[in-house]
């Protein structure tokens, strides 16, 4: 499952659970790409949960949109990562060390008030 929703003109929340494969990423990166249109410093709730590696034809798909998703980063200042996985949250919280002007924190899947709590925080 791959799903994307606008909650406010700043903020998407974004949840992806088990295997992704090829047709869930392509639309769910579109719905992701539209639904954040003139987002400037926006913020994310992300949450990962059951992961589970996605289909090569979904990594493909994402490959593909590698130079549309680094744009759609710049719309984006915080971005709140909620996984039940340590090595995800571990990696969300590098990727956030290394992209200028993102936050990236990661929260335990039991820590969804404290990931609101931080994204609300300005």
């Amino acid at each position: 499952m791959f799903t994307v929703t606008r909650v406010s003109d700043n903020r998407i929340n974004l949840d992806i659970q088990g295997k992704i494969d090829a047709t869930q990423m392509a639309s769910g990166l579109s719905k992701l790409f539209t639904l954040s249109e003139g987002f400037q410093k926006g913020v994310m709730l992300y949450r990962i949960e059951g992961f589970k590696w996605p289909a090569f034809d979904a990594v493909m798909a994402e490959a593909l949109r590698i130079p549309q998703l680094i744009g759609l980063l710049s719309r984006f200042g915080k971005i709140a990562l909620i996984s039940d996985k340590a090595w995800i949250r571990r990696f969300a919280e590098i990727e956030g060390a290394l992209i200028p002007r993102l936050k990236i924190k990661a929260f335990k899947a039991d820590k969804t008030d404290a990931a609101e709590a931080w994204l609300a925080d300005d």
